[in-house]
């Protein structure tokens, strides 16, 4: 079910101070994972979400997920038969026995940190299958341990290969940021957005001028302002040109970023995510 290739780790000494920060991403990464854990977890046992439901990135993962369980749990069928599912408890030494199996060969990639999401699904079935008095309440720390293992066992890798965005530490202490709208074949952004306003940071979204490559950035008032606003020809929503608002370029250096990278304005800055003209630009 999964590839293999050898992983070795170290360790060396680092001041309080660095540490604290790496702590206060870790928890953020927990979070953030944690979360999308719980809304699978829901998803699977068919339970309603309070308030506005699970986010569109929780509901990519949950059909991205939801379409290999069946063959995840085909693929552990000869260990799981035999071995009762009667408790969480017991759930979480499964889950760890098979997860520090599957990757003792140290290969991480994004199709099999989707598994061990479908691994939490074949799971919670088993348990709920199992239950003398099936309880929804008891599934509570199911998300908590899987969110666990992955912050621990990929948390380095993830950050590496573009990461939990809201998680990235430059995203964490930046309180002005710059960011595309995304296209409809780009990965969203729509949920960055908001935690940027949740977070308190101040936002900016291209405005391009008609009959030109020029692109300013300027300030967003609010997540929900965005489907008010016209849209181009691009059919992305934009502020109108006669819409005075804060530039972002006229201020000072903050964070810029895309689906793509993480960037300062500076333009000999590496990770730069557009030009100043305006065009998109990998970093």
């Amino acid at each position: 079910m999964f590839a293999s290739q050898g992983f070795g780790s170290f360790q060396k000494k680092q001041s309080p101070a660095l540490l604290s920060e790496q702590q206060k991403m870790s928890d953020c990464e927990f979070g953030y994972v944690h979360t999308l854990a719980q809304d699978y977890l829901l998803y699977i046992l068919k339970t309603p979400q309070p308030g506005l439901g699970p986010s569109k990135t929780s509901r990519v993962l949950q059909n991205v997920t939801f379409s290999i369980q069946q063959e995840v749990e085909e693929a552990l069928q000869p260990y799981l038969h035999n071995v009762p599912v009667a408790s969480v408890e017991t759930a979480r030494t499964i889950f760890n026995q098979v997860m520090e199996k599957e990757f003792e060969d140290g290969v991480i990639n994004w199709g099999r940190i989707v598994t061990i999401f479908a691994f939490e699904g074949v799971l919670a079935k088993k348990l709920l299958q199992e239950q003398a008095v099936p309880d929804v309440d008891t599934f509570k720390s199911i998300p908590y341990f899987v969110a666990e293992f992955i912050t621990r066992r990929m948390g380095e890798w993830i950050r590496q290969n573009g990461g939990w965005v809201i998680a990235h530490r430059q995203y964490q202490k930046s309180q002005r940021i710059s960011i595309f709208l995304s296209m409809p074949d780009e990965i969203e952004t729509e949920e960055i957005i908001k935690d940027i306003f949740q977070q308190g940071k101040v936002c900016f979204i291209p405005r391009y001028r008609l009959q030109s490559n020029h692109m300013d950035m300027v300030k967003l008032a609010s997540a929900d302002e965005i489907s008010s606003l016209p849209k181009t020809s691009w059919n992305i929503h934009q502020p109108s040109e006669s819409d005075t608002r804060e530039e972002a370029l006229a201020t000072d250096a903050h964070m810029q970023m895309s689906r793509e990278g993480y960037g300062r304005e500076e333009p000999s800055a590496q990770g730069r995510l557009f030009s100043l003209e305006g065009g998109r630009q990998k970093c």
